[in-house]
């Protein structure tokens, strides 16, 4: 990289910019962007939001160090935050991610290149409210560390064999709640993931392509925190202490894979694949929430990891001209030790996350159709996926299957862009998604002035669907030195007020006695932006 470059963008909602260079000519770089959002500004105004906080802001940089003519040193840092606070901080939310990495990659020869990395990443998030003139807040965290090894070999321009391991600790507290009155309660939970694995890439001249190869994973779920043995009614019956560090339960698993290309023609392929995979942290969805906030559960004595088994077939073609193309690929999915929430819990009705579970399989299938216009003045594609989730545990839903929280039936994107001419051009995009899976009380009865809900069925209802329109028109000038840019647009164009949090509150005004309540964010939001590229 020999020369500065700028890309810099001031709007009424949010601003960004990016900035690279080099350091040394040949020998060092540098690349830093950052955005930042300010939505709080716009809908100061509005009487329903005006009271609202609601923006993100991310920092991402990385400097390149040649220090051979084989070696490439590169560091890296990202840093997010998204936050949100309403009523005047009554309630507020915050939740993000920070990331460091190091990597050196050395080519030894054409044939063989290895390359070392150090990681570090954090996500946490905390939210808090003002109950009952009682402040109580609820944090967590995912924490990794993670050490890693690629060495790549390429015997041939027809043969690419791929091996590696990884050693990852994981630290992560579930969640904290604390309260103003003195109440703290927290789970912590700690393991490392050793994995090491082997893969092979062959091109044949007959228009076979072949990718194979194999993962062995071991997870070892260690002390320093209580761990528990639960009865048949996912009581807790004893607590466990083991040392910081101590070995208690191991989790050996290994994940095939296989995929296949054939080139039916110039411009057609078919593709065919089978994999295994297995994971040993699982984040649980609450019910009737899409807030990013969630708990997540580390594999343990009593929490088994979640494994999967994946069949996919497709098939794509272009035209000749490559003006078009299109894909369509079905897929199956089967899924042992899924997680849920029993019904009437979530996930603050205990510390102990372990007691508020209960375990099964799931499975998942769907078919997905793409078709993209690549050429002209129009261009644009659309995409559709028809998909299902589903769980069947023992101890919900009649033990039948039912709707899995992350099932989104349907789900379609349709994107367009028009250029007018070398200056202007327009766009639009329409997005639509299921409503989310949700568990809905059937019915209520009073004991001793407390209200108690019955579930007949879980995850029978959904929430209203998601769904947007978004246009823009850009302006663009080159000038010999620099280009602007003016950008125009309207998001969620009809202002449709799209379901952010569904709740159920007591009502006795009403014949059920109990009424449904839709927390949106915002409608219709006009933007303009103005960017400058040098």
């Amino acid at each position: 990289m020999e020369h500065i470059g700028l890309n810099a963008s001031i709007g009424l909602l949010s601003s960004k910019f990016a900035f690279d260079g080099p350091i040394i000519k040949d020998k060092a770089s540098f690349f830093l962007a950052a955005r930042r959002t300010y939505f709080e500004l716009f809908l100061k105004p509005t009487e329903k939001y005006g009271d609202k906080v609601l923006n993100f802001y991310d920092v991402n940089s990385k400097i390149t160090v040649k220090p051979s003519k084989n070696g490439t040193l590169n560091l890296m840092f990202f840093r997010g935050r998204d936050n949100m606070e309403m009523d005047n901080h009554i309630a507020e939310v915050h939740w993000g991610n920070t990331a460091a990495a190091a990597d050196y990659k050395h080519n030894f020869g054409r044939s063989f290149s290895a390359k070392t990395s150090i990681v570090y990443s954090n996500y946490d998030f905390v939210e808090s409210m003002d109950v009952l003139k009682v402040r109580e807040s609820f944090d967590g965290y995912l924490r990794h560390q993670i050490a890693r090894e690629d060495i790549a070999l390429t015997p041939s321009e027809y043969q690419k064999i791929n091996l590696g391991f990884q050693f990852d600790h994981i630290d992560l507290k579930s969640g904290e709640l604390k309260a103003s009155n003195g109440l703290i309660e927290k789970e912590n939970r700690n393991g490392d993931e050793i994995s090491f694995w082997a893969g092979e890439d062959i091109k044949t001249n007959f228009g076979l392509e072949v990718s194979f190869g194999a993962r062995g994973v071991i997870f070892n779920a260690l002390g320093g925190n209580p761990y528990y043995n639960l009865d048949a009614d996912g009581l807790i019956t004893d607590t466990l202490f083991y040392g910081k560090g101590k070995l208690v339960k191991r989790y050996f698993g290994l994940e095939p894979r296989l995929s296949m290309k054939y080139e039916l023609s110039e411009h057609q392929s078919i593709k065919a694949g089978y994999c295994r995979t297995s994971q040993h942290i699982q984040n649980i969805l609450n019910n009737g929430m899409s807030s990013p906030i969630g708990r997540s559960v580390l594999s343990s004595n009593i929490i088994k990891p979640q494994t999967a088994d994946q069949i996919s077939i497709g098939y794509m073609a272009e035209t000749k001209s490559k003006t078009y193309e299109f894909s369509v690929e079905a897929y199956y999915k089967n899924i042992e030790n899924v997680y849920d929430y029993k019904d009437g819990k979530n996930l603050v009705s205990a510390i102990e996350m372990e007691s508020l579970l209960l375990n099964g399989k799931g499975r998942a299938y769907g078919v997905e159709l793409y078709a993209k216009k690549n050429l002209g003045n129009f261009t644009g594609w659309v995409s559709y996926t028809l998909s299902w989730a589903e769980n069947k545990i023992d101890g919900l839903n009649n033990n039948e299957w039912y709707t899995a929280s992350n099932d989104r039936r349907h789900d379609i994107s349709i994107v367009g862009m028009y250029k007018i001419n070398h200056k202007w051009d327009l766009s639009a995009t329409w997005v639509y998604t299921s409503g989310q899976a949700l568990t809905a009380p059937s019915s209520k009865y009073d004991i001793d002035e407390w209200t108690h809900y019955y579930y007949a069925e879980h995850n029978g209802y959904r929430a209203p669907a998601y769904h947007r329109l978004d246009v823009g028109i850009n302006n663009t000038k080159e000038r010999p030195k620099y280009t602007r840019i003016w950008s125009f647009g309207v998001y969620n164009l009809y202002n449709h007020y799209n379901p952010y949090l569904i709740t159920f509150e007591n009502d006795d005004e009403t014949e059920t006695g109990t009424k449904t309540v839709q927390t949106s964010l915002f409608g219709l939001i006009p933007s303009v932006t103005y960017t400058i590229k040098f």
